[in-house]
This record gives structure tokens, C-alpha cells and sequence, in this order.
């Protein structure tokens, strides 16, 4: 890829970061379930590209702040080969195989206790699906 492809990248990547701490504070003020899921536990996450930018998001009895940067002592890292591959991976959130293959060729690691990467990997996938309503009450 070109230098312009990459930065281009970056941006997104730096882009979309910051929407993902915006979402979260913003699905947590209309839906309850969500809010109670971001109560559950306290940490920081951080989430980067290998090479380059990242944000940390920091939750707190329920609620989430973020920051540009790379924090010095995160207690679970999401880190992406490339900040184009960090793009895909979040603007497409029902590309399970995506995530899998990435994983597999180890372009996408998660460094922390497992059970905080289990629990930051399905909180940001919450926020997308938590308005989801199907159904019929019976």
C-alpha cells in the first residue's frame, strides 16, 4: 500500500477509535442492559495498532472515558497488525470468520487475564447488537 493508503488508514483507524468510546457512552445512556454490563467490572482497555496509533478506553463503576495514546499499564491490549486491518475488523462486526482468520495468522492478538479479554471483546460487540429487538412477546 501507498504512503496515502496508510495514512488514510491511520485516520480511519484513529476515526473510528474515538466513535467507539462515543458509542459506547452513548448506548449506555439509552439502554439499561448496557449500562449494567459496563458496571460489571472495572479496567482499561486499550486498543492499538501494532505499528502505530491507538486509544484507551477506561470504565468505571459504569462508565467509560477514553484517551488518545497508548496507556502505560492497560489491563487487556486489543492489537491489530495494521490500522487498516483494525478498520475492517470493526466496520464489519458480523465477519466472525474475519476475526477468526485474523487471530489465527496472529495480525490481531489480545494481551491480558482472559477473562478480561472475553469481556472487552463482547462488551464492544454489545453496543452494536443491544438495540437489536426480535421476536413476539407471547
Amino acid at each position: 500500500m501507498n504512503r496515502i493508503g496508510e495514512r488514510l488508514s491511520t485516520f480511519a483507524f484513529l476515526l473510528l477509535l474515538y466513535g467507539i468510546g462515543f458509542a459506547m457512552r452513548y448506548t449506555a445512556s439509552r439502554y439499561p442492559a448496557y449500562r449494567a454490563r459496563l458496571a460489571e467490572t472495572d479496567l482499561t482497555a486499550q486498543i492499538r495498532a501494532k505499528e502505530g496509533p491507538g486509544r484507551y478506553y477506561e470504565i468505571r463503576n459504569g462508565k467509560v472515558s477514553s484517551r488518545s495514546g497508548i496507556h502505560p499499564n492497560p489491563d487487556v491490549v486489543v492489537t491489530f497488525k495494521t490500522a487498516r486491518l483494525g478498520v475492517r475488523i470493526f466496520t464489519h462486526p458480523n465477519d466472525q470468520l474475519g476475526r477468526v482468520n485474523a487471530a489465527k495468522s496472529f495480525s490481531l492478538s489480545l494481551d491480558g487475564p482472559e477473562e478480561n479479554e472475553i469481556w472487552i471483546m463482547f462488551t464492544l460487540e454489545q453496543w452494536l447488537l443491544v438495540r437489536w429487538q426480535y421476536g413476539v412477546d407471547a
